[in-house]
């Protein structure tokens, strides 16, 4: 066991299990440039709304909204830059960065391996996503994880998503647990606030996307990848009350 009083995990999706740079900026550079095209902004106004939707120097931040806002979310950012922008154009710009190109979905590291292994050692597995249930599962599903999820719990499943405990809620109900019984791992600041504020009894961060202080700094276990969950404890960084 990991942690004697740990009956299940809850993992973050991109850039905790799913190599978040690899598998979503080829779509989101794709996404941007059709906006702009719509928009009909100039060179320099888009390179700006790429950086306010996460954009980072020809890197995506995990912790951006285009990772974990809402489609109201991005629209709102895209109108900063393009008033009265429509939103079934927004979609539109979305669909078409998908339109003949698969999403190549990569694990990060030996991810299905530390899943069985976990799920071997009796542990519930779950996922806590800002993504939508069809995006997720076809994401799961290209880079063969999707079967080792018992609860999948995206943004279609709550009113309120991460840093918002109504994800942890519908876990722990669906499964007859309570909130001290779940570790939550994940590779931002938001998934920390998550873990804690729903009442984690294990906030687990990975350093698998960008440095993050704030973040470590909010979590029980700082590991390197969710593969070291596997390893000693001992073998952890524990920077937050036990």
């Amino acid at each position: 066991m990991i942690y004697s009083h740990i009956k299940a995990i809850l993992f973050d999706k991109d850039g905790t299990v799913i190599d978040f740079m690899h598998t979503w900026y080829p779509l989101f550079s794709r996404f941007v440039q059709g906006l702009a095209q719509r928009a009909e902004l100039q060179p320099q106004e888009a390179r700006a709304l790429a950086h306010d939707l996460g954009d980072r120097d020809d890197d995506l931040s995990p912790d951006s909204v285009f990772a974990h806002g809402s489609f109201q979310d991005i629209l709102q950012i895209i109108q900063n830059h393009a008033p009265g922008f429509k939103y079934e154009d927004m979609v539109q710009a979305f669909q078409d960065g998908f339109s003949g190109h698969e999403i190549d979905a990569k694990p990060i590291g030996q991810v299905r391996q530390t899943l069985e292994t976990l799920k071997q050692r009796g542990y519930l597995i779950g996922l806590a996503t800002a993504d939508d249930d069809a995006n997720t599962r076809h994401t799961l599903g290209r880079a063969n994880l999707l079967d080792l999820f018992e609860f999948l719990g995206t943004h279609n499943s709550v009113k309120q998503g991460k840093p918002h405990r109504e994800l942890m809620d519908l876990f722990c109900q669906t499964y007859g647990l309570e909130p001290a019984q779940v570790a939550m791992v994940g590779d931002t600041r938001r998934d920390m606030e998550f873990g804690r504020n729903s009442g984690a009894g294990q906030c687990i961060f990975v350093r698998t996307s960008f440095p993050d202080t704030n973040a470590e700094a909010l979590a029980h276990t700082v590991l390197d990848t969710v593969n070291h969950i596997l390893g000693d404890i001992g073998d952890a960084e524990n920077t937050g009350d036990e």
